[in-house]
């Protein structure tokens, strides 16, 4: 699938021109990501197109034996300390979710800073023999432009390199430059500065508090699937379809709302929700041995009744954060003047350890949510 110059130097794909499916794609990759840079584009040195295919998807779901969705978290937990594998069944969407997942690690750092403040680098690591392998790539580097120019984030660096497998990395920060150091001095904001620390501004595990509230705020508007997810490549299941991801928009009013509540010290603690899903990022926050009380009924109708396994470990990003009671109405009331969803999932529970969701119909924290959302739906 490559070629070599004649001095045996060999052409990075990215400055190839492609040919997917039979059609002559006007762009390289290379101009894809210097226009996405802000930069020109110069004409690319005449070199032997790259021609592949679109892998078709495979029919098949995860299984849907009866097994409780709860007894699949060691074989995820144990899955996430691995590399990741670039499913590239699902090319476009697992590139937003990797930017989507590094820019939602800075969203609980001190300072003072937008999401137009970011940048992000990335760097493919690619095996461009097996056939569709070079059409996901080029799928890859298209979306992971279009979403990045959706953001208003500054594409900083970009880099590829050959491996054995296909993987994406994805880091984020200060579009221009590192981190300040002094976090010592980062509490005073009103300059206006931007300031972006390296240490915390809230924990990531909950508080022995059990009238705080524990609460899920996915950052895109997509149902979760569990094509590409950690918990289909742990289990070698087939899945037909991922999240959708990449709905730009949504994801900048989410994080400047979460980030607004962040500075303002109403969020308590806090984690983001990506590789493992909801689950995972459940087992995080009561890492530390505070339980946590939790029902997924109004999450699951909100999406149009999904199995509980989807719900808890498709990874579509976002961030669960906790609050205290006294600051629940003034949560609901920036959340819908900006039209973010949020789910309250229950409260921490400083009487036990781990994660128990409550039994599909069982009354308490779903009847309490009901009313809650009902009421603050129908104030002026």
């Amino acid at each position: 699938m490559s070629s070599e110059k004649p001095s045996g130097i060999r052409i990075s794909p990215f400055k190839r021109p492609f040919i997917i499916d039979g059609v002559p794609q006007a762009v390289t990759p290379e101009m894809m990501l210097l226009d996405c840079a802000g930069k020109d584009a110069t004409t690319p040195a005449p070199a032997e197109p790259l021609a592949d295919e679109t892998l078709d998807l495979a029919p098949g779901t995860f299984p849907d034996d009866g097994t409780p969705a709860e007894s699949y978290l060691p074989a995820v937990l144990s899955a996430i300390g691995n590399p990741r594998k670039y499913p590239v069944n699902f090319p476009e969407s697992y590139a937003c979710s990797r930017i989507a997942g590094a820019l939602l690690e800075t969203i609980f750092r001190s300072g003072h800073f937008h999401l137009e403040d970011l940048g992000a680098d990335l760097e493919w690591n690619w095996n461009g023999a097996p056939m569709g392998n070079m059409a996901a790539l080029y799928a890859s580097v298209q979306a992971a432009c279009e979403y990045i120019d959706g953001l208003g984030i500054r594409l900083r660096r970009w880099a590829y390199s050959e491996a054995e497998h296909c993987s994406i990395t994805v880091k984020a920060g200060l579009a221009g430059g590192d981190p300040q150091p002094e976090d010592e001095e980062l509490a005073d904001e009103t300059s206006g500065r931007i300031r972006f620390g390296r240490k915390r501004r809230c924990p990531s595990v909950l508080q022995d508090s059990p009238t705080d509230w524990i609460v899920y705020i996915p950052f895109d508007s997509c149902e979760p699937r569990l094509g590409g997810s950690v918990l289909a490549e742990a289990m070698q299941a087939p899945s037909a379809t991922a999240p959708d991801i990449g709905d730009a928009d949504y994801f900048i009013d989410c994080y400047e709302v979460v980030r607004e509540l962040i500075e303002d010290g109403i969020v308590k603690a806090g984690v983001p929700v990506g590789p493992g899903g909801l689950l995972t990022a459940l087992s995080a926050m009561t890492a530390e041995g505070t339980g946590a009380d939790i029902d997924i009924s109004l999450l699951r109708k909100s999406w149009n009744g999904v199995l509980p396994v989807r719900a808890l470990y498709g990874e579509v990003p976002g961030v669960l954060i906790t609050i205290a009671d006294i600051d629940f109405d003034y949560l609901d009331a920036e959340l819908l003047l900006q039209d973010v969803a949020y789910f309250p999932l229950g409260h921490p529970n400083p009487e036990t350890t781990g994660i128990h969701i409550a039994a599909e119909g069982a009354p308490g924290i779903s009847s309490i949510l009901e009313s809650l959302l009902s009421a603050s739906e129908g104030e002026d």
